[in-house]
């Protein structure tokens, strides 16, 4: 169930006013000590009035799939909530990935690449620390290649 029509009550409350105007000068706020309920309901506000990506780093992987679960109730475009999957091997081991982690990955880190000026909300990405940890591909290996002007037959 979608609950972002509630965002509108923050605008009534001086001390989001405040934390809001702090982050568009891009100032660096103090830690707001928040309870863990209210967290999604805040960065969905923040994430829609301050109309920039965000990236909302977690301690935990169950912690990422709640947050990124509730951010999605809350936000006015729940598709611009995505998470970045973390593959379920430990660092040492070679074992391969599953494919819905390397799509979520990619999925992920194509929506942070830069586009034209568009009128789609803002993005949120949830990503726990485990999930950050682990390496992925290069910027220069992601990006599509331009296309090779083709030549004509030889006849």
């Amino acid at each position: 169930m979608n609950v972002s029509g509630l965002l509108a009550l923050y605008e009534l409350l001086e001390p989001y006013r405040a934390l809001r105007a702090e982050l568009q000068s891009d100032g660096t706020p103090p830690a707001l000590g928040l309870l863990r309920a209210v967290r999604p309901a805040l960065l969905a506000a923040l994430s829609r009035d301050l109309e920039r990506p965000m990236l909302v780093v977690v301690g935990s992987v169950e912690r990422a799939k709640t947050l990124a679960q509730s951010l999605r109730d809350w936000s006015p475009a729940p598709e611009r909530v995505l998470r970045f999957p973390e593959p379920m091997t430990l660092f040492y081991e070679r074992a391969p990935w599953t494919d819905e982690v390397i799509s979520g990955r990619l999925q992920a880190l194509s929506a942070f690449q830069p586009s034209a000026p568009s009128s789609e909300p803002p993005l949120i990405v949830v990503a726990s620390v485990r999930a950050l940890m682990q390496r992925t591909l290069p910027l220069r290996q992601r990006l599509p290649r331009p296309l090779r002007p083709s030549l004509p037959p030889i006849s």
